[in-house]
């Protein structure tokens, strides 16, 4: 069964980048510089996505991408490679 990231939008944005610390990539990636901003500790994904004018569905995806390969998971959350 495929790992699913508990991350959606109601999700705090320190606590991913507590678990997920190389995900910042992705926050920068949008422009979210979530590590210097005093929001990030009580702040969701939905509020930072909303505040910086970016697509919700599409940073979550990212950022469950960017977990999935944090914990040795293909970009679909599944081990093993594609093709088999």
């Amino acid at each position: 069964m495929a790992f699913e990231p508990e991350i959606n939008g109601k999700t705090i944005i320190a606590d991913v980048l507590r678990e997920y610390p190389h995900c910042v990539e992705v926050f920068d990636k949008y422009n979210m510089p979530c590590l210097t901003c005093m929001g990030a500790s009580t702040g969701t994904i939905e509020e930072g996505a909303m505040m910086h004018d970016v697509n919700l569905e599409r940073i979550l995806e990212d950022l469950r991408r960017c977990c999935n390969r944090h914990n040795g998971l293909g970009e679909q959350g599944t081990t093993g490679s594609a093709g088999a």
